[in-house]
């Protein structure tokens, strides 16, 4: 892909299938004569080395996910502290509010 342009589809779904993807490939490694296999090992190596990014490896993938669902539980949990501290400056204000009124209406102030 061109710099600046997307991938379609959001990066857990995309995360998921190259997770699925890398299971199947080490399961049909499994079954597979040594031969098959070196030459797998060394098609993946050309690539590394071609400057192509790994993503073969399901555990790596799997952290990946984790880490996704962390920062999203965070991002969660500080924006429902963040609308708690605004409902709690909101009613603050209105407090202030109510009692200037309530001042206002007992008359002016004397020096």
């Amino acid at each position: 892909l061109a710099p600046g342009l997307q991938r379609p589809g959001s990066k857990r779904k995309r995360l998921h299938r190259m997770l699925k993807k890398a299971e199947a490939a080490k399961a049909r490694l499994k079954h597979l004569e040594a031969s098959d296999a070196a030459a797998e090992a060394w098609r993946a190596a050309a690539h590394k080395a071609g400057g192509g990014k790994a993503l073969d490896d399901p555990g790596k993938l799997r952290k990946a996910l984790g880490r996704m669902d962390k920062a999203k539980a965070k991002s969660a949990r500080d924006w429902s502290t963040r609308g708690e501290s605004v409902k709690k400056q909101q009613a603050e204000r209105q407090q202030k509010r109510s009692d200037n009124l309530d001042q206002r209406k007992k008359g002016p102030r004397l020096p």
